[in-house]
């Protein structure tokens, strides 16, 4: 194919490249779904220095990102007291100060690179996806340059309740990022968000997204969960209930805890029979640990035993699940869905949410039986859901329902179509 006649694509993710920011893959997705399409796909991401890297799909664009270059070689040396408490005002600082956030200064780097103007002629539209909400900076100002429709990636809610709760709490800073965020919502030609409950917030709070918002969901993982017969010849009635979270707590939001996604376990420990093995898989912070120290105290002559693992690679995560007999997901926001959400449905393991009634996850959970749903916020709390839980565990029999609206041909109908809306 001829390259100069080549539709082309410009991705802004300055997390690009990060095998533990949750967003490499959606990013990926868009990736992949524009090449099967016939684009060339251009990425504008953070690194180490600047460079560009060209690929048979097209080329990525590193803009040195010295703010976040500083903080990864502190968290390295963050064993030792006094670089932890400088790792903490560094954080503390960059995300308080800088609007909308640390990535600010890399936002107005990027647009002063000459490597970047010389790589991006002839791009048929620009998509951006955040956090951080500076990839949209970019995005917004590439757009008005070249005169090119704006696809705004915001995945979950910006202002609507924020993943960093200074915004709220400084009413300057929430002034700031009002005055960014309509400026890009304005501009934009599409907006996607991941789900429908964040769609509402953000139209009703916003006129002039109403009529280019469309929710387009995390999607389903392209592994393929097929269990060994070792693994089911493991399974009889003489051993513990294997249960696993796969993730981070308050490093994904501040309202994740483990004591939220551990208490109903513990307010219903006199009346579970089984003998259980809950494994928290993934890098917990200090917080974290300080808590699940206490929740070692709380399970101690109980009939629960709780592990907890660092993280390990996205595929060894995938064999955690299928070696586990039933998963655990804490969803404390009203709009948020956990990208893990759908790695769980597809493994068909039982699930036990932790949720808020009327959540998004817990009106997705009503076409997915193998969901077991527990409102830990209800002031009178239904334990029989845990029970049931533990039984579909410990039998392995229950239904199962893996909905198409959420696996990659689906979406990816739903994206092209929105770009091609755009491109009109």
């Amino acid at each position: 194919m001829n390259r100069k006649k080549q539709k082309k694509a410009l991705l802004i993710a300055p997390f690009w490249g990060k095998s533990d920011h949750v967003g490499v893959y959606r990013i990926d997705r868009f990736k992949r779904w524009l090449i099967a399409e016939g684009y060339m796909v251009i990425i504008i991401k953070g690194g180490i220095k600047n460079e560009i890297q060209k690929f048979d799909w097209g080329i990525e664009i590193s803009v040195r990102n010295s703010i976040d270059n500083i903080t990864t070689k502190l968290i390295k040396l963050s064993s030792k007291i006094h670089t932890k408490l400088f790792l903490y005002i560094w954080n503390t600082l960059f995300s308080s100060l800088s609007i909308p956030d640390a990535n600010r200064l890399w936002a107005r780097k990027v647009l002063k690179q000459s490597l970047i103007n010389n790589n991006i002629e002839d791009i048929h539209f620009v998509i951006s996806s955040s956090p951080p909400h500076s990839s949209h900076l970019v995005a917004l100002n590439i757009s008005k340059n070249l005169n090119i429709p704006l696809i705004v990636d915001l995945r979950d809610g910006w202002l609507d309740d924020p993943l960093h709760p200074s915004i709220k709490r400084w009413k300057i800073r929430e002034k700031l990022e009002k005055k960014w965020e309509m400026r890009i919502i304005k501009q934009a030609n599409q907006i996607f968000v991941t789900s429908q409950i964040w769609k509402n917030l953000l139209t009703n709070r916003i006129s002039a997204a109403k009529s280019k918002t469309k929710v387009l969901t995390n999607a389903y993982p392209l592994y393929e969960f097929i269990e060994s017969n070792s693994v089911h010849e493991s399974k009889d009635n003489n051993r513990n209930i294997r249960l696993l979270h796969a993730g981070k707590f308050l490093g994904t939001r501040y309202s994740n805890t483990v004591d939220l996604l551990l208490r109903p376990f513990l307010d219903h420990i006199e009346y579970i029979t089984d003998e259980i093995e809950i494994t928290l898989l993934g890098n917990l912070s200090r917080k974290d640990l300080y808590e699940l120290k206490q929740w070692f105290n709380y399970f101690k002559n109980s009939k629960c035993t709780i592990w907890h693992k660092p993280r390990v690679s996205r595929t060894k995560m995938f064999e955690y699940i299928l070696s586990t007999d039933g998963l655990l997901l804490l969803a404390p926001s009203q709009a948020f869905i956990p990208s893990k959400t759908f790695e769980y449905i597809k493994s068909e393991k039982p699930i036990l949410v932790v949720t808020l009634e009327d959540s998004s996850v817990w009106n997705l959970a009503k076409d997915v039986p193998q969901m077991f749903v527990y409102d830990y916020n209800s002031s009178k709390k239904d334990y029989d859901i845990i029970d049931k839980f533990l039984i579909a565990c410990r039998s392995g029999k229950f239904k199962i329902n893996v909905p198409n609206q959420y696996s990659e041909e689906h979406l990816s109908k739903i994206f092209m179509r929105s770009i091609e809306g755009c491109l009109d």
